[in-house]
């Protein structure tokens, strides 16, 4: 189920979520050490968590900054990953879930980039 609303914002699905608490971490020259990043990474990973939204990065980065990473296998293009800012549902407990945005902070339009983060919240 991709759906698709504005500011880039792209729904997989809309997951049942227990008093959900937000909690965002962005790579970048703020991410001290890569610690909020590497946070929101190690809660997705330790708790099995499941995309469920992404923002488009296509309105929001500016790519010869931050540029797609491209994996070779013998000299073979075989996965391009662009930048991207990903929403996760993770279940922590009987009575509470997370959200987790893992992504990039935005070159561009930051305003409908903060609505986007908004409607998921």
């Amino acid at each position: 189920m991709r759906v698709a609303e504005r500011d880039g914002l792209v729904w997989d699905d809309h997951p049942h979520l227990r008093r959900p608490v937000l909690v965002a971490g962005f790579e970048g020259w703020n991410d001290a050490g890569d610690a909020a990043s590497d946070a929101a990474a190690w809660l997705t990973r330790r708790f099995s968590a499941s995309r469920f939204a992404w923002i488009d990065p296509e309105e929001h980065f500016d790519f010869q900054s931050r540029r797609p990473e491209v994996e070779l296998v013998d000299g073979v293009t075989r996965k391009i990953t662009w930048p991207a800012n990903e929403y996760f549902a993770v279940p922590v407990g009987p009575e509470r879930d997370l959200v987790v945005l893992r992504g990039v902070e935005p070159s561009y339009r930051w305003h409908s980039f903060c609505r986007a983060v908004l409607t998921v919240a």
